[in-house]
């Protein structure tokens, strides 16, 4: 009933889902540029009931919030309630819809001192799985609708234009039972990650809402006279849960699966009003058109006809939510200062009310509820058809009584098959899921295994790079040292080997002279002796000896020590040596060639 949804259950109660679509009203309080004035209202006996101006009849939603609620009162009406959906297996959908600049942003994600509906669930749905059960993954989705397109809010490369970007494009699918949204980012927060921090809820709380206020950042707004940030697209964030844990003290293992769809719908908007002009009001044309499909499939699911899901991204995104077997709460924003709109509001909540909801649990508890129904319906079909039988052969079989008895409970037989056969539908269809749930459970551990995996052995494989580079270093420097060595040996084996040669060029020069002043004048080439030929020739053999080792020095010293000069304090004394030396030797060549001649 409207009343239990109301109050709300207890921790050891189990939250009972209500039969249609809820209907919560918020007002905006009143700001300089309006009032709140012409809209009242009034506690009534299946709701609260509205009362506008200028309106012919009076209207009834679940709950009516007046301009002076909190954020924490509608949290705590319809966040906890809907989260208790959620934590026992069935889908939760919450909708913001209104006029433009009426407050559904702020009711949805509101601020950090204020914040809204998202931020309160997202922390206190980590909360319950953490405390409630021993192991879950939630994997979040966050896109926008924006002209027809669907955008991935996650992909910040992909958000802007997605349908000319590069790669595949965001597909949406429904296989007649879940919505499924291709080709866009997902994160997953788990169990696991939960253990490796000091305050769990907390940690995966500021991980998770990081990413959608980041992810917000990319939504498409744009001012006009109605509103100065106003949303140009509808925002769907999809949060699929799965868990396991203990119950009952550790008695019996639970199981459990379900999704939470938190939308905040752009604003209808009457063009005129909003003054926009080019892709505004392309904007505000598709914005109205998907918000009139939604529309046409709210009245078709009150009045039991055909839905046009397909007509609408929107919409087909949202059909799990809307179909029937989800729990689903409406927020109406309200704006009293345009009457027409607020009126046009409360008529849409007034047909979204009437829409009926059979909501599917996905839990243990719930195929064990199923089974233990089932064999009860065995049972009673098994003690009529045994009543059929004994009526068939009773005497007067003939008789009308008997006939008409024999055909009511042939009927009530025939009812009990096929109820029976539809729980035998929903115990598959239970069983499929939590099969899904079990199968999603353990892909995720499998990938955060493998997650680890590669984390240590990449993390190993840095460890030996660093240590292999540290290693080369090492034999780097070894190996300039060593060569250090040897050019510092070469360097005195030729200065030792160059000054022998000098004091051979010196005493062969000595001789030379000596032996030119011995000989007698005027005695011509013909009277030089031997030992003069033979010094000379010795002279001209050191030259050319010398020559080569000039060179020598000039290829393998004065090349490199100008490059180490350039590296190594006090190279210019370097380079200057090697150049003094240089022009010493070009000198003393210079002048044993004279002499020679």
């Amino acid at each position: 009933s409207p009343e239990a949804w109301l109050h709300g259950m207890s921790a050891e109660e189990e939250a009972v889902p209500p039969g249609n679509v809820q209907v919560v009203c918020r007002v905006r309080p009143p700001s300089g540029e309006y009032g709140s004035s012409g809209l009242v209202i009034e506690p009534g006996d299946g709701g609260d009931i509205i009362q506008l101006e200028g309106a012919s009849r009076d209207f009834t939603v679940t709950k009516a919030f007046g301009p002076d609620s909190r954020q924490e009162d509608v949290f705590h009406l319809v966040g906890l309630q809907s989260l208790d959906y959620v934590t026992q297996g069935y889908g939760a959908c919450v909708l913001a819809y209104g006029q433009t600049g009426s407050g559904k942003t702020w009711t949805m994600t509101g601020n950090q001192e204020n914040p809204g509906l998202i931020p309160r669930m997202i922390e206190n749905l980590f909360q319950r799985l953490i405390s409630g059960f021993d192991d879950f993954t939630v994997s979040c989705q966050y896109v926008e609708i924006y002209m027809e397109k669907v955008r991935d809010l996650f992909n910040p490369t992909r958000a802007k234009n997605p349908w000319d970007a590069a790669g595949p494009k965001v597909n949406v699918r429904f296989d007649g039972k879940r919505v499924r949204i291709e080709n866009t980012k997902k994160l997953v927060y788990s169990g696991n990650d939960a253990k490796t921090q000091s305050e769990p809820a907390a940690a995966l709380t500021r991980q998770l809402l990081g990413e959608v206020e980041a992810a917000g950042a990319h939504r498409a707004v744009r001012g006009h006279a109605l509103n100065a940030e106003s949303s140009r697209s509808h925002a769907v964030l999809i949060l699929e849960i799965t868990a396991s844990g203990s119950a009952d003290h550790g008695r019996k293992k639970r199981q459990m699966g379900s999704t939470l769809m938190l939308v905040d719908l752009a604003g209808n908007e009457n063009i005129g009003k909003a003054g926009v002009e080019g892709e505004g009001k392309a904007e505000a044309m598709a914005i109205n058109k998907s918000l009139s499909v939604l529309s046409r499939c709210i009245e078709a699911l009150a009045g039991g006809a055909k839905v046009p899901f397909r007509e609408s991204s929107l919409t087909k995104i949202l059909c799990p939510a809307l179909d029937g077997r989800s729990c689903c709460t409406l927020i109406a924003a309200l704006r009293p200062d345009h009457a027409h709109e607020t009126k046009e509001t409360l008529k849409f909540t007034e047909t979204a009310l009437k829409v009926q909801v059979k909501p599917r649990q996905t839990s243990s508890e719930a195929l064990g509820a199923v089974h233990d129904k089932a064999r009860d319906l065995e049972a009673e079909i098994e003690a009529m058809r045994q009543e059929i039988e004994w009526l068939r052969k009773s005497g007067g079989a003939d008789s009308d009584a008997l006939k008409t008895m024999l055909q009511e409970r042939e009927a009530a037989l025939m009812a009990k098959v096929q109820q029976l056969a539809s729980v035998q539908q929903e115990i598959t269809e239970t069983e499929g899921a939590l099969l899904a749930a079990r199968q999603e459970l353990d892909a995720s551990r499998q990938a955060q295994e493998q997650e680890r995996q590669g984390r240590l052995k990449a993390e190993a494989e840095n460890l030996q790079l660093q240590q292999n580079l540290r290693d080369t270093q090492l034999r780097e420097r070894e190996a300039a040292a060593l060569l250090a060595q040897r050019r510092q040996a070469q360097r005195g084996e030729r200065l030792a080997e160059r000054q022998h040669l000098l004091a051979r060029l010196e005493d062969a020069r000595l001789k030379a002279s000596s032996s030119s002043s011995s000989m007698p004048r005027g005695s011509g080439k013909s009277s030089i002796g031997a030992r003069t030929e033979e010094v000379l020739r010795s002279l001209l053999q050191l030259v050319r000896h010398l020559q080569r080792e000039f060179q020598t020095v000039l290829d393998e010293d004065i090349a490199p020590e100008l490059a180490a000069s350039e590296a190594v304090d006090g190279g210019q004394d370097i380079v200057g040596g090697s150049q003094k030396n240089e022009g010493g030797w070009s000198r003393a060549l210079k002048i044993i060639i004279s002499e020679l001649r």
